[in-house]
């Protein structure tokens, strides 16, 4: 039986492998050095996604039962939602498939179910998430028409929500992918843009890394600082949390786990004394 969630998925996030605990203020606070995966775009925007989309929410139910169910709905509404639901599953399942020909074979199968999902349907909203389904399906296969298709979903679907914003960053990876930098960045400093968004720490970390890619260190240093600079703060996201010590790492700034057990860059404050910022110093 298989869940529709993330947890197929192994998340990158912090492993502390070396401690050293200090007293800060009556509290005990664990320095930790952390090691932490490569950036993985598509593992880190479904994280978010599934905290604040409905098509791609973790699911109840298993995909056999969704399939289950769409074998025996025949038309209308309720077989269209169901074609959505078990395509955004598969795409999961293609993003935890042990072989490049499994995840293929996932693709299609969701790619033909969201062609189908889009015939009689009425709703504008419905048709943009499905529209969205196939572009991320386009994005994971490493299709060469991504960034087009992106763009045309940021430049038609602005009435999409948290589907349009998700757009603009696969809009940015993509042209990130094939090093078109120009348009990486404007795509990157849309979220920037969006200052209160979950996804604005992401936007920084990023544009910095296209400044980085792009022979501008000093640029690249601003961004990141400023993208792990909002992981002090206590009460932030988790998609901000994580872009924040993905920036520190690229300072080569350590994790620290604080009293509240949250993971925070080991430049961030604590207790009125003054942490150790590079892993070196640990």
């Amino acid at each position: 039986m298989r869940l529709l969630n993330s947890s197929w998925i192994q998340r990158p996030l912090l492993a502390a492998v070396l401690g050293a605990v200090s007293a800060c203020g009556g509290g005990q606070t664990s320095v930790a050095k952390v090691e932490m995966k490569d950036f993985d775009a598509a593992r880190y925007l479904l994280d978010y996604a599934e905290s604040s989309t409905a098509i791609l929410k973790p699911e109840t139910d298993s995909l056999d039962a969704l399939g289950d169910e769409l074998r025996v709905t025949r038309t209308g509404t309720a077989r269209r939602d169901l074609e959505r639901r078990v395509a955004a599953g598969k795409l999961k399942e293609a993003m935890a498939a042990p072989t490049p020909k499994e995840a293929r074979l996932l693709r299609n199968e969701a790619n033909k179910l969201l062609r189908q999902s889009k015939k009689g349907e009425r709703d504008s909203f419905h048709l943009a998430e499905s529209e969205f389904l196939e572009l991320w399906s386009a994005w994971l296969g490493g299709a060469d028409d991504t960034e087009r298709m992106a763009t045309a979903y940021t430049e038609n679907r602005q009435d999409a929500l948290e589907l349009y914003t998700l757009a603009w960053a696969i809009r940015g990876e993509a042209a990130y992918a094939h090093k078109r930098w120009s348009p990486a960045e404007e795509a990157f400093r849309f979220l920037v843009g969006q200052v209160e968004h979950p996804l604005y720490a992401y936007g920084l970390y990023r544009t910095a890394a296209v400044h980085n890619a792009h022979g501008e260190p000093k640029e690249a240093k601003a961004a990141y600082t400023e993208a792990s600079e909002m992981g002090c703060r206590r009460g932030v996201s988790a998609a901000t949390q994580e872009a924040a010590l993905f920036a520190a790492q690229a300072l080569d700034i350590a994790g620290r786990q604080d009293p509240d057990g949250v993971v925070r860059p080991a430049s961030c404050p604590v207790g009125g004394r003054e942490p150790p910022k590079s892993l070196d110093d640990i």
